[in-house]
């Protein structure tokens, strides 16, 4: 089995769930601390009843320039009704090095 290339930096990965029964539109921006959204930083896709999604965020949004960025992910779903699950997780350059993200529902 060929082995993994090293990582030169933090990455963060987000997973997200469709569990109900239709499918629901989702849109993902990069925010910057200003709140603005950051250029390249949207993403929106369709996930169908049961689908899931698993990627980092640099694979999300290739187009945006994520050296030294700090700011925040937002995803929102295009019903009120839409049930959508998240989690997200930071993961460090060396072996082991990761934690969970807050996940915050926005009302």
């Amino acid at each position: 089995m060929p082995s993994a290339l090293p990582r030169a930096a933090i990455n963060t990965g987000v997973a997200l769930t469709n569990p109900g029964d239709q499918q629901i539109g989702v849109t993902m921006r990069l925010r910057g601390t200003d709140g603005q959204q950051v250029p390249g930083g949207l993403h929106t896709l369709a996930l169908a009843a049961g689908e899931h999604l698993a990627q980092f965020v640099d694979e999300l949004f290739p187009n945006a320039d994520l050296t030294g960025f700090e700011g925040t992910l937002t995803v929102t779903t295009g019903s009120l009704n839409a049930l959508l699950v998240a989690t997200a997780l930071e993961l460090g350059p060396q072996p082991e090095q990761f934690t969970t993200l807050p996940v915050t529902p926005i009302p």
